[in-house]
């Protein structure tokens, strides 16, 4: 199920909708690749420093992942309360 509080509704996926992604240039601070690693059923990837410092992010803070259908991931911060 796809959480509400991000914008997208649980049926969209079903609604045929096409989602295009764009980025505006001049709205991006940072761009970096990192490397997953898998061992047995753990996966794990590496958040680059500058993003946790940016971001303030502390260890068992979460990060929200949301796969789109064309394979474009989006990766938010779970805000805190």
């Amino acid at each position: 199920m796809i959480p509400n509080e991000i914008g997208l509704t649980p049926n969209l996926y079903d609604c045929g909708l096409q989602i295009t992604m764009r980025v505006e240039l001049d709205d991006v601070e940072y761009v970096t690749e990192t490397t997953l690693t898998i061992r047995g059923t753990r996966r794990r990837t590496t958040v680059p420093k500058v993003i946790v410092e940016k971001l303030g992010l502390q260890s068992g803070d979460k990060i929200r992942w949301i796969l789109f259908k064309d394979g474009n991931i989006l990766v938010t911060r779970v805000r805190r309360d």
